[in-house]
């Protein structure tokens, strides 16, 4: 071998090693990254969290740099950032093009006189479209379903209307909801059918000063909903009406105090039903009256007798919701809990065979285990984040934030978030900072909670995710979301380029 040849290998082997990282040492970040990780440190540092339990992941997308980290393994309420999960699981499982169905169905036949010889069953696979979330009130829709009913001839029905609610269970609630938030919107009952958030709007008016009236309007006017005021009415201070449910009655109680600014005074409600089922059948049965057929039965849930689907039945009327990817930003934007619940009781039906909440979960811990995260270390007992049992670290979130940065359906799901300026969750958030229309992100709040968890992209376009979470905050949730619009901000100005 020539000196030349001997020469050239020994002086390529030689930068082949220098080119190799030592072991034991970590390349230093960049002078940018620096500061950007010592701002962030700075305001994690700020007076006003230190009361309060944090946790903070800021990784670069781009090179995989960790910015900064806070009790990053440590176990968190997530509140609403749980429904990242959900919701991603939702769309690696169902796809973004997946659609519910609400079908109108029965279990008898038409005969000539334009009679319905039988029952008219409501069916749904989970459909939890129909909201006004979705632009899609259930007077306008069930009124659709009546007059197709109409345009097939039929004027009377014979039977009952039967709801069938069988493709979940019945279990409403979720361990470890707050026995305090029943009476509220944000938690109405998870069923298979649902309509108008399972909820009916309420006007509380009071009349003359002089000899004060109060006086309840509900819309529809469902009777099987008992509402009972014990407001005290003030002069000065500030309107706080509760809606309690009573432990020992089906009624609701309205408590707290409602300050009289004029003769007559007004305050919108919206009270959460007990029985879905029987509250869709009811405002079906309203529905075709208005359409001028006549129902000679009762409405009922097809559980009552056993019935619904577990007969012979013919299709009468379908409607197909929006596809999932418009599904899951509707709960994702606007934190619609119901919605959530919903899709994972959906996941244990299709992927488990049961639509449980149980079944549900099993089926979501598969798309995290896929996800490469450890579900040993990470708890989930819902599919809201409603439930104060669930526990979540930030470096659980970020892992997942990652992994689905990195699937098919990205796009699909950061245009499911909230962005600042925009309806939903940050539309009050962030300011009018040209900066801030780079991220997407999700919001989580529960008393003594407050989350965010997204992605930022910065001034070179470099997606950064972020998870933000405070815990046993003594404060308002505004000191905490100050914190984390600041830290959020840095990040989407910040820059590698001098």
């Amino acid at each position: 071998m020539s000196r030349k040849v001997v020469l050239g290998w020994w002086f390529w082997c030689v930068s082949f090693l220098l080119a190799q990282p030592v072991p034991g040492v970590v390349e230093m970040p960049s002078p940018a990254v620096c500061r950007l990780q010592a701002d962030l440190e700075r305001l994690l540092e700020s007076a006003e969290l230190q009361p309060a339990f944090v946790g903070v992941v800021v990784q670069s997308l781009q090179t995989g740099e960790v910015v900064v980290e806070k009790n990053p393994h440590k176990l968190f309420v997530p509140a609403s950032l749980l429904k990242l999960f959900t919701t991603a699981a939702a769309l690696d499982f169902l796809g973004a093009d997946y659609r519910f169905r609400t079908v109108l169905l029965t279990d008898g036949f038409v005969v000539e006189d334009s009679i319905l010889r039988g029952n008219l069953i409501l069916w749904s696979n989970g459909n939890p479209a129909i909201s006004p979330i979705f632009h899609i009130r259930a007077d306008s829709l069930l009124a659709l379903l009546a007059a197709r009913l109409k345009q097939r001839g039929i004027r009377v029905v014979e039977g009952d209307i039967v709801a069938d609610d069988s493709y979940f269970d019945r279990e409403f609630w979720a361990p470890g909801w707050d026995i305090d938030d029943i009476g509220y919107a944000y938690a109405a009952p998870v069923s298979a059918l649902a309509i108008d958030d399972n909820c009916i709007r309420m006007v509380l008016t009071v009349t003359d000063t002089a000899a004060p009236a109060i006086l309840l309007w509900k819309d529809p006017d469902y009777p099987f909903v008992n509402v009972r005021p014990q407001i005290t009415l003030i002069d000065s201070g500030t309107t706080d009406v509760r809606c309690v449910r009573d432990p020992c009655a089906a009624d609701y109680v309205l408590q707290g105090t409602f300050r009289l600014r004029r003769a007559r005074d007004s305050l919108m409600l919206s009270i959460p039903v007990d029985d879905p089922a029987l509250f869709a059948a009811f405002c079906l049965q309203q529905a075709l009256q208005r359409q001028g057929i006549r129902v000679r039965g009762s409405i009922r849930r097809a559980i009552d007798a056993g019935s619904g689907r577990n007969r012979s039945v013919e299709t009468l009327v379908e409607w197909f919701s929006p596809p999932l990817a418009d599904i899951i930003a509707g709960i994702n934007r606007h934190s619609y809990n119901l919605g959530a619940e919903m899709l994972l009781k959906t996941l244990g039906k299709i992927f488990r065979g049961e639509g449980s909440r149980t079944a549900g979960i099993d089926a979501l811990l598969g798309f995290v285990r896929f996800a490469h995260i450890d579900v040993e270390s990470l708890r989930i007992v819902d599919g809201s984040g409603l439930s104060r049992l669930n526990l979540l670290s930030p470096a659980h979130i970020a892992q997942l934030l990652t992994f689905v940065y990195h699937r098919r359906y990205r796009n699909v799901f950061l245009r499911s978030l909230a962005r600042p300026g925009e309806p939903g969750t940050l539309q009050f958030r962030l300011g009018e900072i040209e900066t801030a229309r780079s991220v997407f992100a999700k919001t989580g709040t529960l008393t003594g909670v407050s989350g965010i968890a997204g992605y930022c992209f910065s001034r070179d376009r470099e997606p950064f995710v972020f998870v933000v979470v405070v815990n046993n905050a003594p404060f308002p949730a505004m000191v905490a979301r100050n914190i984390q619009d600041l830290i959020i901000l840095r990040i989407a100005n910040f820059s590698r380029n001098p």
